[in-house]
Formats: structure tokens, sequence, C-alpha cells
């Protein structure tokens, strides 16, 4: 039997990521709950996701002596993650059921990653790509960026930033890179060059 397993996750996209990732874990865990859960018409957490799991990490922890709790954030421009994991426990001694892992700096950097996969569906050179993602200050302007060189017309327009808009980022930027994750993803390659997403990994294998 399967062990059942709850998750937090910032976004859908991060949501998808660690669904990928818990399917190919050793023990097969099935997700039972996902956390934060989008409410009536939303169709989408939206970027609130972060502020949820800090407010709620304590609560996660606490649950987790039930269900085996996973949360997955991004590091962004945070202290390190030892630093910003004891700040939002708030003092409160971390569960060993409960495992939070932390993608630096972003998620998208995990995708970035699987250099071979990302420049294929961006229909870019993978030459665009560093090895290192974790040293990208920005993955997502960056994926946007590589998305305006892209040899693909629906990619230019589903993921590049449109001139003259505040986004950095296409209309469906996090829907695309979805199915990305969903059907292309090689995470096993990823994880060669991202020591975060290689150490979610090994924890996630240890449920």
């Amino acid at each position: 039997m399967h062990a059942r397993v709850n998750i937090a996750a910032e976004d859908r996209l991060s949501e998808a990521v660690l669904k990928v990732l818990l399917s190919n874990a050793k023990g097969k865990p099935v997700v039972a709950h996902s956390y934060p859960v989008a409410k009536g018409w939303q169709k989408e957490v939206g970027p609130n996701g972060y502020g949820y799991i800090k407010k709620n990490l304590t609560a996660f922890n606490a649950a987790s002596v039930h269900t085996p709790f996973v949360a997955l954030i991004d590091a962004d421009n945070r202290p390190c993650p030892p630093e910003t994991i004891g700040l939002w426990l708030e003092g409160v001694q971390q569960n060993p059921t409960m495992i939070i892992r932390v993608a630096i700096r972003e998620v998208e950097a995990w995708l970035l990653a699987d250099r071979k996969g990302i420049a294929s569906y961006l229909a870019v050179s993978e030459e665009c790509i560093p090895i290192e993602t974790s040293r990208i200050k920005d993955p997502k302007r960056y994926i946007s960026r590589l998305a305006a060189r892209s040899r693909r017309k629906e990619i230019r327009a589903e993921l590049a930033r449109a001139p003259g808009t505040r986004s950095k980022t296409g209309p469906v930027f996090a829907q695309a890179l979805q199915f990305f994750v969903n059907n292309l993803w090689d995470f096993q390659a990823a994880r060669a060059h991202s020591n975060s997403l290689d150490r979610a990994m090994a924890a996630l294998d240890k449920l």
C-alpha cells in the first residue's frame, strides 16, 4: 500500500512539479490533499501561495504527525533555506514527517536544469541555458526571454512578455510550463544539474 501524503505549494506549477516528483519517488506516495485549495470560482491559487504556506507552516508541521506533509517553496531572495524554515516554524521543532524543500531560486530553475528538454520545448538552442541554473537570478524572466527568441510562434505568444506590458511573462506562461512538467520534463536529467532538486528527490524517496 502506498503512503498517503499532504502537499503544499506556492502555485499550480510548483504543485505539478511536486506531484511528478512524488509519483516517481521510490515509495510512490499518493497525494491525499493539496494546499492551498482554490476557492469557488478560482482556477489558480495565484501568488498568495507563498504567504499562505508561511502563515500555515506550523499547522502543517503539527498535522504531519498524522499524515506526512511535503511543502515546496521558492528561495527567491530570502535568507538561506534553513534560516527561512526556522523563521517560518516560529521556533517549533520540525517533525520528521514534515518535509520542507526549497527550490533555488525558483521552481522554474528546476525546469531549466533539464537543458535539453526545455530547449526543445521552447525551440531555442541548448547553449542558451547555463549549466548551473541555480545561479539565474530570475528564472521566470529568463524563460520568458528565451521564449521571445523561440523559433515557434505559439511559444513566443504564450510565454514571452508582450511589449508594453508590466507582466514579466506571457499570458499563459504557467499553464504552458505545467504542460511541459506533466508531459516532457526529464527530472532525472534535471537533478544532475540542480543540487536543490537532487536533495528534494532524495528526501521524497524516504517517504
